[in-house]
């Protein structure tokens, strides 16, 4: 059995510290008990072995959630940057339709140098919209989460 004996303190200890309380009781086993902890050890490796892999696993999707992330937030980069540099080629190419109307007005260009730099104007309205949409779509992209909900674009950050 137990054995709870009062242990009577020695010198003078301080009431409610740790050695106070340490020297109040003594705690003894008068019988050895048998313990057979093998099946208990295994089902502790066991569940240890599950935890890792668990956790390797938490960190698989964690890898891959960043990846996507970075792989989304690079898109929508690169169609920024592509729809910055489509609007400087069209306001190059509504220059260069006015410049010609005023060039064939002075007699200086003729109608065909016109109609190709309408065509040219029309093609780069074609490619920024194209950009601009490519943009969108890698901001939509970001924004979307895994379970389909959506959440608020901070356009300040």
């Amino acid at each position: 059995g137990i054995d709870y004996r009062r242990k009577a303190p020695y010198g003078q200890i301080e009431y409610a510290t740790l050695e106070y309380l340490e020297n109040q009781f003594i705690l003894d086993f008068d019988e050895k008990m048998p313990f057979d902890l093998l099946s208990e050890h295994n089902e502790f490796r066991k569940d240890l072995m599950k935890v890792s892999q668990q956790h390797r696993e938490y960190g698989g999707k964690v890898d891959k959630i960043i990846a996507d992330v970075r792989a989304a937030y690079r898109d929508w980069e690169e169609g920024t940057e592509r729809y910055r540099l489509k609007v400087e080629s069209l306001k190059l190419a509504e220059k260069r339709v006015k410049d010609g109307l005023a060039l064939l007005s002075s007699g200086r260009a003729n109608v065909g140098d016109i109609l190709r730099a309408r065509n040219d104007l029309y093609e780069a309205q074609i490619q920024a919209i194209d950009a601009l949409v490519d943009s969108a779509v890698a901001i939509l992209q970001i924004q979307v989460q895994p379970d389909s909900l959506w959440r608020k674009w901070d356009w300040k950050n």
